[in-house]
């Protein structure tokens, strides 16, 4: 019997389709919210259709908090998917105000040929550019409600350092491939 390819977490990865035709102790179980209510389904892996990307169990019951640890992981380890460019290597530093706890959040992206190559909490010792903005001025950019450039314009986004470097890297991080790795880990998160 065809048992799957498995994923770096070891779990068998497929499609995993939602069943009425089991009962509960026959198979696993997953909760999904629908429409503010959990329903219980059994869920079971056919090894007939053709495996695709699918988010594993554990993220898809919890989501992650925006810019968090898990949060800027989750982007670090999609970073290799961006296309390469070779010259684009920039250091941004974030400095979020704001923050729901009242105080700020400072997190930063390295970016190397092109592709983020870390995304991680702190601040750098030497950043190319540093990007300063409200926490919700974050979230609506991150959810496509505010273009980087309206944000400039305003001043709801203010920029420091090296702007020229800022302004030739910006192709980076609106390409398409980052805006699925964008997506993706939108579809993770708790704002």
């Amino acid at each position: 019997m065809h048992s799957g390819p498995e994923s770096s977490s070891g779990f068998r990865r497929g499609p995993l389709i939602i069943s009425d035709q089991f009962s509960p102790g026959q198979a696993p179980e997953f909760i999904a919210e629908e429409e503010e209510k959990a329903l219980r389904r059994p869920l079971v892996w056919r090894p007939d259709i053709p495996a695709m990307d699918v988010v594993s169990l554990e993220a898809a019951v919890s989501k992650i908090k925006y810019l968090s640890s898990e949060y800027l992981a989750e982007l670090e380890k999609r970073g290799s998917r961006m296309p390469e460019k070779a010259g684009t290597d920039v250091d941004i530093q974030h400095l979020i105000r704001e923050a729901p706890d009242g105080g700020e959040i400072h997190y930063y992206f390295k970016i190397r040929s092109g592709q983020l190559v870390e995304a991680r909490l702190g601040m750098l010792e030497d950043p190319t550019c540093t990007l300063k903005l409200s926490y919700e001025s974050s979230v609506k950019m991150t959810k496509g409600e505010l273009k980087p450039l309206s944000g400039l314009v305003t001043g709801k986004i203010r920029p420091g350092g090296d702007v020229a470097k800022l302004r030739s890297s910006a192709p980076t991080l609106s390409t398409p491939e980052f805006k699925a790795i964008s997506d993706e880990v939108h579809e993770l998160t708790d704002y």
